[in-house]
């Protein structure tokens, strides 16, 4: 079964200064603003299983993944075969690795399997902003020492894991003596995505990693499983 939903999340920072990387402007995000890119992973309960920080704000999902440790032992030999994670269409498909069936004409069951797909996935994107509203300094942009960065956000990380464990209520309301002018209520998600000339997104799939893929597509088929009737937006 699934185990793990990947996905992106654009952790702001401050400009970092010229004398701490080599290539400033490789951290300034698309959504105009500096930052890291944190590819990460959580199971249902939304905690992380998957935490990497490797990446600067202007690299995208598919490169993010790749150069992450999560990546090698998702696809590596040792993995179960019966295991599986899930993603968004930015990412490529694998028998290991499930994502969306890319275009809007795909058919029911194709995009019945869309659907419950897309259900899977709502967990990681809960987990940030579970993230970002449970600890303050990710309201704003992070103003600590560059080698810092990503200890930081890890150590969010693994606290957010230890409050969920132990049942710790995230505070839904923040308090107007913690606010500041930069912060903002909006969680950033790397979404960097491809479109062809008729506006449909453009995944780039590996042949030989539809197999388990079709094979769900299949069952939900045979079974007659439809996307429900309340939910007429295509899910992607």
């Amino acid at each position: 079964g699934c185990v793990t939903a990947i996905d992106g999340w654009v952790a702001r920072t401050r400009k970092p200064f010229q004398v701490e990387v080599k290539d400033v402007m490789s951290y300034r995000n698309r959504h105009d603003c500096w930052g890291l890119v944190v590819m990460a992973g959580c199971d249902a309960k939304c905690r992380y299983t998957v935490f990497s920080c490797k990446s600067s704000g202007s690299t995208n999902d598919v490169v993010a993944w790749d150069i992450s440790n999560a990546k090698d032992i998702v696809e590596g030999s040792d993995w179960p075969s019966e295991y599986y994670v899930v993603g968004d269409e930015a990412f490529v498909c694998t028998n290991n690795f499930l994502t969306p069936y890319s275009g809007r004409s795909i058919g029911p069951w194709k995009d019945s399997f869309n659907y419950h797909l897309s259900s899977m996935r709502q967990c990681i994107e809960r987990s940030f902003a579970l993230l970002v509203q449970r600890w303050g300094l990710l309201w704003r942009p992070l103003r600590c020492e560059f080698k810092r960065w990503s200890k930081v956000l890890s150590a969010c990380a693994k606290l957010h894991n230890f409050c969920i464990d132990n049942c710790v209520p995230t505070v839904r309301e923040r308090s107007s003596e913690d606010l500041e002018d930069s912060d903002e209520d909006v969680v950033i998600l790397n979404q960097s995505q491809q479109s062809d000339e008729d506006g449909n997104w453009v995944q780039q799939s590996l042949r030989t990693g539809r197999r388990r893929r079709n094979a769900f597509k299949c069952l939900f088929e045979i079974n007659g499983v439809r996307r429900p009737h309340f939910a007429i937006v295509n899910s992607r």
